[in-house]
């Protein structure tokens, strides 16, 4: 089931690549959604983002053996709604692997200074941050050009570490964003007791 929920997302971000400037990729883990967004698409630029250590260093290697080093940054660092520190527990392939209340100290970008940097692109922005999409989304306020901007977001289960779908979608109804399934439908609410993957734009 996993692998087709991942194979289902990834023909999304194919498909919706082909219209953007550049892709970033938040909690790329080991860069398979970014690297093959830049193999299929050669006007696409893209920014890969984890706090992994191990992870990045893995993303970088695959971006030289690709040789896309000119279209692709890799930034070693968690995102949040605001610049500085965050925790993070390093386990690659780990669903525990996560920003959490403790762990390593991490340096932390927020969401609307990574965007706000690019404002004449069209981009396509992947979250997959294990729960704390919750807190990355709290910085959506700041983001400009928001019609620019096309989110593909894993909302993770209620609790999870500390994720909350139903803030995640008050959020993102506040900016009157419009909320559909990868399939297209429209969605009027988030379940608390499972992953959602949600495409959002505005």
């Amino acid at each position: 089931m996993k692998n087709m929920i991942t194979h289902d997302l990834q023909q999304q971000i194919f498909g919706m690549a082909k219209n953007c400037g550049l892709f970033i990729d938040i909690g790329c883990n080991v860069g398979v959604m970014t690297i093959g967004a830049l193999l299929h698409h050669q006007q696409l630029k893209a920014i890969a983002l984890d706090p992994s250590q191990t992870a990045v260093k893995l993303v970088k290697r695959s971006v030289k053996a690709n040789k896309l080093g000119d279209r692709c940054t890799v930034v070693n660092a968690a995102v949040g709604d605001a610049d500085g520190t965050a925790h993070f527990t390093d386990s690659l392939g780990n669903a525990m692997a996560a920003v959490q209340a403790d762990g390593d100290i991490v340096k932390q970008l927020s969401l609307s200074n990574i965007l706000n940097a690019y404002p004449d692109v069209k981009k396509l922005v992947k979250i997959d941050t294990e729960g704390f999409e919750t807190v990355i989304l709290k910085d959506l306020d700041n983001v400009k050009n928001k019609q620019d901007v096309t989110f593909i977001i894993e909302v993770h289960n209620l609790g999870y570490n500390n994720g909350n779908p139903s803030q995640v979608f008050s959020m993102l109804k506040k900016q009157d964003a419009i909320i559909k399934s990868l399939n297209g439908e429209e969605i009027t609410s988030l379940p608390d007791g499972e992953i959602s993957q949600i495409l959002v734009s505005f």
